[in-house]
């Protein structure tokens, strides 16, 4: 797998080889019809987040499935470029720092974003497999008992790690709630907070 880089980028194409010979390009002045107005850093965050959703397209085929993997990035693309920008492992999406993608990626002795992209990919899957999109609001309830569903069997699945990982973040927000006490005779951060202003 490789993609182009910056420099194309900044041309206004972008190219994903997926292996075997198949290479999906994106118009990227298409897609994104203010690029050309982004400073340095906005181009590099564009560029990052493109190779990334590529990638993530294709989280959910096996490295030998070539046809399969170009045509979930081909497709991908032809979102963008139709204005359809959420993808159902975006609007359904494990995030990288909630305790199920950390309790997932120490059982299974994998990073907590390889963990995170494979239980997105797993929702994805199924939402595929059910004929649901994201782009239609009727279909939205079922999606998120999709992902309901798969998360709740993945927290049983690493129940011991799960209830460990989550009496650690019981222990760190009492911990907190106590640091923000203030010493005797001031207020506390609550009672500040609460405080009517002036």
């Amino acid at each position: 797998m490789k993609f182009s880089g910056i420099e194309d980028f900044k041309k206004g194409q972008f190219s994903y080889d997926v292996g075997g010979g198949k290479i999906a390009s994106l118009d990227v002045a298409a897609a994104f019809p203010n690029v050309a107005a982004l400073n340095e850093i906005e181009i590099g965050a564009l560029h990052f987040a493109v190779k990334t959703a590529a990638r993530n397209s294709r989280a959910s085929i096996k490295p030998d499935q070539i046809e399969e993997a170009f045509k979930a990035v081909t497709d991908r693309f032809a979102a963008w470029l139709k204005g359809a920008w959420r993808a159902a492992s975006e609007s359904t999406g494990e995030s990288r720092t909630s305790i199920l993608a950390r309790a997932v990626a120490e059982v299974m002795e994998i990073t907590v974003e390889e963990a995170a992209e494979q239980i997105s990919a797993m929702i994805e899957t199924a939402v595929d497999a059910a004929g649901l999109s994201t782009d239609e609001d009727a279909d939205k309830v079922k999606i998120r008992k999709i992902g309901t569903d798969i998360r709740d069997q993945l927290k049983k699945a690493c129940a011991k790690v799960y209830a460990r990982m989550q009496a650690e973040e019981a222990v760190k927000r009492a911990e907190a709630v106590q640091n923000a006490q203030a010493p005797e005779g001031q207020k506390s951060l609550k009672e500040l907070m609460q405080a009517p202003s002036a």
